[in-house]
Order: C-alpha cells, then structure tokens, then sequence
C-alpha cells in the first residue's frame, strides 16, 4: 500500500466538481483549489529564490568582484557600462553644475542594515535635476570613499539618494576629510547602531543640507548604484568640495561598517560631465548610422 491510500479520504463527484472527503463524511477542499494553492506556493518559492535577495558584502567569495555571480538580478555588476563608482579625472572649471536644492529639517531614523549606517528621513527634501524633482529617501555613508577624484581615495563618502515620481534616481556624492569636529554630525553619531537590523530615532528634526560643503558645485555624470543590483541610469552629482570631520568621528563609522567600498569602476573626464557620457556617445552612434544609411541609398540611385 503506498503513502496516500493510507490516507481517510475518499474522492467524490459533485456537480462535475472532484472533491477530497474525510471518511467521517465532512467535505475537506475542491481539488481546484488545492491546485490552486499548489500554484501559488510554487510562485512564492520561486520568488523567494529569485527576488534578488542573495546575500553580498565586500570581501571573500561574496565581495565585489563576485556580486554579478551570486544573482541573475545581479547581472549587471558585471556586464554593465555605466557602472559606479568611478574615478573623476580631467574636468574643467566649465565642466560643473551647481545643485538646485530644496532641504528641511525633519525627523528620521539610523538604520545599521548591515552593509552601512543608513539615515531615513520624513519626506520634504528634494533636489531638481534637469526640471524634475527628486525626493530625497535616505543618505548613508561608505569607508573608505568609492567615487574618487584624481585618484584620490578620501576616509569617508557620503551618499544622498533621491527618487523621482516616474522612478528615476540621482545621488549626490560628498566626500568627508579629516579636520575639525563637525557640528552637524553630532546628532547622528550619538545614535550610530551598532548590530545589524538595529535601528534608532532622530532625537530631533534633522536638515540634511548641513552635511553639504557651502560651494554647491559638482561633477555630473550618469551611472549606477553601487551596491547590488547595480542598476544604471542613475544621475550622479559629486560635489567639488568635501566636508571635514574629526578623526575620532569618522572613526566612529568605520568601525562599524568596515571596508563597505566597491572600487572604482571606470574613469571619466570632463566629455561626459554635463552630458552623461553615455549620452553623447550614443547620439554620435546614431548621426553615423544615418549617414551610412544616406551614402547606401545615394550610391543605389
């Protein structure tokens, strides 16, 4: 006798419908919808499997070098061609924007996720690229610095990540030297996590612009996140400028993150500051094409 014919059930027909019954009479579950749960938890575990969840850090088998192994949806970590970060060299005075920026002081939250120290804040934040408006979600910070500027690795960045309504995404980059303590870090180095899924509340509202340097002028240029999935089409703004800190307080970061730095992906100059590299690249593919095209249907008359 196999497994199932131990099974108390018996299989009855009502009303074309297949129906599984106890032996005491009282009807268990269509057949539809055992299927349908069956579906269903097929779906789910295969989503579970696939979301994109595959555990990343920095170093080892999970590191950097790695990241476009460990998940189809990390596939552009290392197939990409816009990847972040990158090392600016070769920009000129004309080669800078400044940022157009609309920050306030509110509350937030100090999130230690496990690959950084992470600030959410309440929405009222914004930053308008190119005439769209960006909100500001969170800022974290890296040690040392993954963007570099000639070459020039400093002991922490600082990234703010904004999100546009249609989806787009723009960072703004600032990079943090040794120096004096720094005022306006304060607040949040009392409350830095130090366990990972840990979390503490802003004691008071919190205005993110006093984390920028006072020049506003930055490098732009297109890119991609820096941390899986590394997604592209991300508008980068590094500002010119850094910030300073005290040793003692940038100290007080690292030592709980560590090492969270992807290195350098590319280099870029000024050609693609304003216009994003790619961008232009692109546009000169086409006008080639074309021309081509042209010549082709010139020489057939």
């Amino acid at each position: 006798m196999r497994w199932y014919q131990k099974i108390p059930i018996k299989v009855e027909k009502i009303n074309g419908g297949i129906f599984l019954e106890k032996k005491s009479g009282k009807i268990l579950k269509n057949k539809t919808i055992l299927v349908g749960l069956f579906i269903g938890l097929l779906v789910v575990g295969t989503v579970w499997a696939s979301s994109g969840g595959a555990h990343w850090g920095y170093e080892g088998e999970d590191g950097p070098a790695n990241w476009h192994t460990l998940s189809p949806d990390y596939a552009l970590c290392g197939s990409g061609t816009e990847q972040s970060p990158v090392n600016i060299a070769g920009f000129d005075a004309s080669s800078l924007s400044d940022l157009n920026l609309n920050y306030k002081a509110t509350g937030g939250k100090v999130l230690n996720n496990g690959h950084t120290l992470q600030v959410s804040l309440e929405p009222g934040s914004t930053l308008t690229v190119d005439g769209e408006e960006y909100d500001l979600l969170q800022f974290h910070f890296h040690t040392v610095s993954e963007n570099t500027i000639a070459g020039k690795h400093y002991p922490m960045e600082i990234h703010f990540v904004h999100k546009s309504s249609a989806g787009g995404l723009a960072v703004i980059s600032v990079m943090v030297e040794e120096g004096s303590s720094n005022t306006a870090i304060k607040p949040i180095v009392n409350l830095l996590p130090t366990a990972a899924g840990e979390e503490n509340v802003l004691d008071e509202a919190f205005n993110p612009e006093t984390l920028l340097p006072s020049d506003k002028s930055v490098y732009r240029f297109m890119g991609s996140l820096t941390t899986p999935p590394c997604s592209e089409g991300v508008k980068w703004h590094v500002a010119k400028e850094p910030i300073g800190m005290s040793k003692d307080q940038i100290a007080s970061f690292a030592h709980i993150m560590g090492d969270n730095f992807r290195p350098t992906q590319r280099e870029i100059g000024a050609a693609e500051g304003q216009s994003g590299g790619s961008t232009g690249i692109a546009a000169i593919v086409v006008i080639l094409l074309v021309a081509a095209g042209l010549v082709v249907y010139l020489k057939k008359k």
